[in-house]
Order: structure tokens, then C-alpha cells, then sequence
């Protein structure tokens, strides 16, 4: 039976790189990406190529993310790979956090849109995945934290059994 898991998995690796293309850019979000790339080696050679860009854009504008927050990842792609067109923080302030964020998309001639400037290094955008999983981690982490805490939960009663609530009936 392991025989046959080997072959299977051998045999999606041995899709044709734009058959593969195609299923990569129809991911539904980040995580699925990050999984694929980790699991298949083909898969992480093809998002190592000129295709990096147009896989990234494809899942992020799939609508499972926000535009904001698609707006914030741009942005810490520009970052990281040193492309922000920004020298000073009341420019950021001013570009980032007032214009791209306040409504989507930007006003006409706002003269700073992320998603027109995005990086094309696939290093950065797996160093953006490797954050999201490690956010995705922490999240569901204090979760389980904050469930079990409410699971412990015991109702309490009240000391005055004649209390009611003003006009509730029984």
C-alpha cells in the first residue's frame, strides 16, 4: 500500500509545468499555496520561474482575501525586497496607511498603488508565505488557548433566586 502512495504522488509530479501552472494560479488562498510548494518539488521549481508573479496575483485576487489586507502584503513584499518607492515615515504614513488603506482601490492619482509595484522575487514571496504560516500557526494556538479556557467554564447561579429581569416572563 506505501508502494502504491509512492507512485501516485511520483505521478502528479510528473505533470507538465503549464498543466501545473494552471492548477497552482487556481489555488484558493495562501495556505493551500504554501502547503503545495513545501509538499511538490516540481511545484516550487515552477514558482521559482517567471511565473512567480502571475501565481501570486492569481490566489490573491481570488476574493479569499481581503483587499486590505492584499494591500498590507504587497506592501511587506515592496519592503523586504527594498522596492518601496517611500524614504521617510510621514511619506508612509501618508501613502500607506491614509490613501491605500482608507478605500479600495486608491483615488485616481493617488500616485501610490502596491499592487502596480509588486515584487517579482520569488524569495520574498516565499518569505511572505513562511510569515503567513507562522501566523497561521500562532492563530490557531491561542484558539485552542482561549477554547479550552471557555470549555473550563462553569455557569454560575444566581444568590437571589427571586431576581427577574424587568418585563421577561417565564
Amino acid at each position: 500500500m506505501a508502494t502504491s502512495a509512492k507512485a501516485e504522488a511520483w505521478e502528479g509530479e510528473s505533470l507538465a509545468p503549464e498543466l501545473l501552472l494552471v492548477i497552482t494560479t487556481k489555488l484558493p488562498d495562501l495556505g493551500a499555496l504554501d502547503s503545495l510548494l513545501r509538499a511538490s518539488p516540481n511545484t516550487f521549481r515552477l514558482f521559482n520561474t517567471e511565473n512567480v508573479v502571475k501565481i501570486t496575483e492569481s490566489i490573491l485576487s481570488s476574493g479569499s482575501i481581503h483587499q486590505h489586507v492584499r494591500v498590507i502584503i504587497y506592501v511587506i513584499a515592496l519592503i523586504r525586497s527594498s522596492a518601496l518607492p517611500i524614504s521617510n515615515l510621514d511619506d508612509f504614513t501618508e501613502q500607506v496607511m491614509l490613501e491605500a488603506m482608507k478605500t479600495w482601490p486608491p483615488a485616481l492619482g493617488s500616485g501610490f498603488n502596491p499592487i502596480r509595484r509588486s515584487p517579482t522575487t520569488s524569495a520574498v514571496l516565499r518569505s511572505i508565505l513562511s510569515t503567513y504560516r507562522r501566523i497561521t500557526i500562532l492563530t490557531q494556538g491561542c484558539l485552542e488557548f482561549y477554547l479550552d479556557r471557555y470549555r473550563s467554564l462553569r455557569p454560575q447561579h444566581l444568590a437571589d433566586k427571586t431576581f427577574r429581569l424587568h418585563g421577561v416572563h417565564p
